[in-house]
């Protein structure tokens, strides 16, 4: 079931998912025993690659790959870390407080998903690809 327009805005932090495509994005992110290690990490506060590497203990390749992923799912936050050095770090911090499936309904299968803040990523003008940041 594809729709033109994929999220429905319940509220600032809560959409609902209905494209296929995005519910088995947003399901295959949570498929995996390390990207779920690293969502558990996340939920308090904002990590680096490297600091998930080791409280995960997976390598740093393992560690981009999977935050990769669950960026581009649109459950993890990426930002720039603030440092008086001239480099930065970018760290991952947990976005989605909830994901509730609902079957049934108008619409079939649909996901509900809760944000802690409000999310421009799941707006209508960006539903085209959530993989551009």
């Amino acid at each position: 079931m594809t729709e033109s327009t994929p999220y429905v805005a319940s509220s600032d932090t809560e959409q609902v998912v209905r494209a296929d495509d995005r519910i088995d994005q947003l399901m295959s992110a949570l498929n995996d025993k390390k990207s779920r290690r690293i969502l558990s990490e996340t939920t308090q506060e904002a990590l680096s690659a490297g600091e998930i590497s080791d409280r995960c203990d997976i390598p740093l390749s393992t560690a981009y790959r999977k935050l990769e992923h669950l960026v581009d799912a649109g459950i993890l936050i990426e930002r720039v870390r603030l440092s008086s050095h001239p480099d930065y770090t970018r760290e991952y911090l947990l976005d989605v407080t909830a994901l509730t499936v609902d079957i049934g309904g108008e619409s079939g299968v649909s996901l509900v998903v809760s944000r802690r803040s409000p999310s421009a990523e799941l707006s209508d003008q960006s539903t085209q690809s959530m993989s551009a940041d």
